[in-house]
C-alpha cells in the first residue's frame, strides 16, 4: 500500500473578444477547472479523498467616449463551484485622457475565491524545515473581497511611462494561516 497525497487538476478556458465598432469592444470567455485530492496514510483517520470543480462564466464591456478621452469598462463574472455554489462578482473601471501624455484611471470590483483542497482537508503535519505545525481547516467559507483603485499613467517620451497607482482592499473570511502556539509532536 502506497501512502501519501495526490493532487490532480485538469481544466480549460475559452475568451471571444469582439470589436463592434471602433468604440465597443465586448469580451466573452469561460473557464472550467476540476482538481481530484487523495491522502492515503497509516493512519486511517486521515485518510480522505474528493474532488471540487469550478465553471466560470465572464463578460466583458468596453466603450469609448469623448474623442478616445474616456474609457469605461464594465464586466462581471459567474463563478459556480461544486462545494461553495454560485457567486457573482461585478467590476467597474474608467479612465480619462487629461491630455495626450496624462491619465487618471478607477475602479471598483467584487472578488470570490473558494478554499483549496489543501486549505480544507490537508492533513496535520509539522514542517520540518521551520518546526511549524499546520493544520487544514474543513469549516472554511470562501473569501469575498471588495478592490477600489486610483491612479495616473504619465508618457514622459515615447519609450518611458510611469504610473502611480493606490488600492484598497476589503476581505471577509480571508484564507491566511495563523499561529496557535506550540503544539506537541
Amino acid at each position: 500500500r502506497e501512502y501519501g497525497r495526490d493532487l490532480t487538476g485538469d481544466g480549460g478556458g475559452f475568451q471571444c473578444e469582439l470589436k463592434l465598432n471602433s468604440a465597443n469592444i465586448l469580451t466573452i470567455g469561460s473557464e472550467f477547472i476540476r482538481s481530484d485530492y487523495d491522502y492515503v496514510s497509516d493512519d486511517p483517520t486521515e485518510e480522505f479523498s474528493g474532488d471540487t470543480q469550478t465553471k466560470a462564466f465572464y463578460l466583458q464591456y468596453k466603450l469609448t467616449l469623448l474623442k478616445k478621452k474616456l474609457i469605461l469598462t464594465l464586466g462581471a463574472r459567474l463563478d459556480s463551484h461544486s462545494a461553495f455554489g454560485e457567486e457573482i462578482s461585478p467590476k467597474a473601471a474608467c479612465r480619462y485622457h487629461l491630455t495626450d501624455c496624462v491619465s487618471i484611471h478607477a475602479g471598483i470590483g467584487k472578488a470570490f475565491l473558494a478554499p483549496s483542497p489543501d486549505d480544507l482537508y490537508k492533513p496535520t503535519y509539522k514542517a520540518w524545515w521551520s518546526g511549524n505545525v499546520y493544520m487544514s481547516n474543513p469549516d472554511l467559507k470562501p473569501e469575498l473581497g471588495m478592490s477600489y483603485e486610483l491612479g495616473t499613467r504619465v508618457k514622459f517620451r515615447k519609450n518611458l511611462r510611469a504610473s502611480l497607482t493606490g488600492f484598497l482592499l476589503e476581505a471577509k473570511d480571508f484564507i491566511t494561516s495563523k499561529y496557535i502556539g506550540d503544539v506537541a509532536g
